[in-house]
């Protein structure tokens, strides 16, 4: 794997960012494991490259033994999240036997280059904002302020009180949209989600595990 310090890399509609270890499109944070993660940074710093299924593995879990199953479920993941169809692999390719090839062009954006963009997109996004804020319905606002308060309330506690470890899980369930519009459905949950699955004391679980869990209980 090459090291490319500070730089992050550009795809699409997408952002990858190592530093941060997360995934933007469109400027928006993707929910995303740290495996899935780190499996779709390494087939990115490996462009157009077949990238073997042993060397892949041990880049992304280098002191665990896992089967082959934990990669491909992870395959699995980034191809959805990417938008990817049964029928058409645009972005990750199966190279039979051997391994995995990320198939776009990836282009590696400096951090000074990304910094001018970064504010260049925040300054619109206020702007942005401003204008959706003045239109917004008041049930909107009110769940706003009561997110506010719960995050509040978790910052005032997770200075009183001992920090979580690795092994604290946590499940999101999902969010009763009152407004009446269907441009709100999920996206609390997905903001929410994308925001917890940065902390490193919080182990979201995964849609997927979850249902997986719930198949198993019957």
């Amino acid at each position: 794997m090459r090291n490319q310090g500070k730089e992050m890399y550009e795809f699409g509609p997408f952002r990858l960012d190592p530093g941060k270890r997360v995934l933007l499109r469109d400027n928006q944070p993707v929910p995303l494991q740290l495996k899935a993660f780190e499996t779709l940074l390494v087939l990115v710093r490996n462009s157009e490259q077949v990238v073997l299924k042993d060397d892949l593995m041990k880049s992304v879990w280098p002191d665990t033994f896992v089967e082959e199953s934990n990669l491909a479920q992870h395959i699995f993941v980034l191809r959805k999240i990417l938008g990817e169809s049964a029928r058409e692999y645009r972005y990750i390719i199966t190279i039979p036997g051997r391994g995995y090839r990320f198939a776009v062009k990836v282009r590696v954006v400096s951090e000074e280059e990304s910094l001018v963009v970064e504010a260049h997109s925040r300054s619109r996004m206020v702007i942005e904002e401003k204008h959706w804020l003045h239109g917004v319905r008041r049930p909107v606002g009110a769940m706003a302020i009561a997110m506010a308060l719960v995050g509040g309330v978790l910052y005032w506690r997770s200075h009183r009180a001992p920090k979580l470890t690795e092994r604290d899980s946590i499940v999101i369930a999902d969010f009763a949209n009152t407004t009446g519009d269907t441009v709100f459905d999920g996206t609390l949950r997905q903001g929410l989600s994308a925001q917890l699955d940065q902390s490193p004391f919080l182990n979201l679980l995964s849609d997927q595990r979850v249902a997986q869990t719930l198949s198993l209980m019957a």
